[in-house]
C-alpha cells in the first residue's frame, strides 16, 4: 500500500512539473507576441531585458519606472507561484490519501495489531494474529470482529460503540476502556478481564472461565453470561453499587443488598 502511495506521489509530482512548464511556455509566447506588437508600433523597449514589462504612457510614449518595478514584481511573483501552487496541490492530495490509508484499517506495529476506525457495520476477520501478538481495537462503531487464531497475547478495546468481538483463547487479559454497548464472546479461556469507564458491556464466556477474574472502575450495566456444565447459560450482573462501613477506624466494603445472587 505504501509503495502504491509513493508511485502516485511521483506521478503527481511529474505532472505538476509538466503543467507548470506548459504554463511557462504559454506565458513566454504571450510575452513574445506583446514585444512583437510593440516593435511594429516602434515603441522603445530594452532588448537585453526580455523579462521586463514596460508600461506605455500614450501621451508621451515613455515608460514609467514605478510601473516597470511593479510589473516586474508581479511577473516574478506569478512565475514563481506556478510551480509552488502545483506542488502544493500535489502534496495536499498525497497527504489526504496517506491519511485515509493510514487511519482506516489493520496494521501490525511491532507485536501489536492496530484495528482502527471501522464503522461500516460489517464483519472484520483477523486471521494473521500470532501467539505473541496483542490486538488493539480503537475508535470503532457498529462492527463485529472475529479473531480466528486459536490463542494470542492480549486484547484491548478503547473508544468503541456497539461492537462485538469473538475470540478463542488469551494468554493475558482483556481490557475495555471508555466504550459503550460492547459484547465479547470468549470461546476458549481468558484469565482476567478489566473494565474501565464503560457502559453496557456484556461477556459470553465458555465453561472454562468459571474462575475468571474481573476488575471494574467507573462502569455500569455490566453482565456476564457463562455457560454451565449442562450447556445452559447463566446471567450474572456485575455490581456497580457498594456499601462502605467505618468500624474502629477501618473501612469495610461489601456489595449492595440490591444484588442478590
Amino acid at each position: 500500500m505504501r509503495l502504491w502511495l509513493i508511485v502516485c506521489f511521483l506521478f503527481l509530482l511529474s505532472n505538476n512539473f509538466i503543467w507548470a512548464k506548459q504554463d511557462d511556455e504559454v506565458r513566454k509566447n504571450k510575452r513574445y507576441m506583446l514585444r512583437k506588437k510593440f516593435k511594429n508600433k516602434k515603441i522603445h523597449i530594452m532588448e537585453n531585458e526580455p523579462n521586463k514589462i514596460f508600461l506605455q504612457v500614450q501621451s508621451k510614449h515613455i515608460y514609467d519606472p514605478t510601473g516597470v518595478f511593479r510589473d516586474m514584481h508581479n511577473f516574478a511573483l506569478g512565475a514563481s507561484t506556478i510551480y509552488f501552487s502545483r506542488l502544493m496541490w500535489g502534496a495536499i492530495i498525497f497527504v489526504i490519501m496517506f491519511i485515509l490509508v493510514s487511519i482506516i484499517g489493520i496494521q501490525l506495529k511491532d507485536d501489536q495489531w492496530d484495528v482502527i476506525n471501522y464503522k461500516d457495520g460489517k464483519i472484520v476477520k483477523l486471521s494473521q494474529v500470532e501467539l505473541n501478538n496483542a490486538v488493539n481495537i480503537y475508535n470503532c462503531e457498529n462492527t463485529t470482529f472475529v479473531i480466528e487464531n486459536n490463542k494470542f497475547k492480549s486484547l484491548q478495546i478503547e473508544k468503541c460503540v456497539k461492537c462485538n468481538v469473538v475470540l478463542n483463547n488469551l494468554i493475558s487479559s482483556i481490557e475495555i476502556i471508555n466504550s459503550k454497548k460492547v459484547k465479547i464472546q470468549v470461546l476458549g479461556k481468558s484469565s482476567s478481564i478489566s473494565i474501565d469507564k464503560c457502559t453496557g458491556v456484556e461477556f459470553y464466556l465458555s465453561k472454562e472461565n468459571v474462575e475468571c477474574e474481573f476488575t471494574t472502575a467507573l462502569s455500569s450495566e455490566m453482565n456476564i453470561h457463562i455457560q454451565g456444565q449442562d450447556e445452559e447459560w447463566t446471567e450474572i450482573t456485575i455490581p456497580e453499587q457498594f456499601q462502605h462501613h467505618l468500624e474502629n477506624g477501618k473501612l469495610t466494603t461489601r456489595v449492595s443488598d440490591l444484588y442478590k445472587f
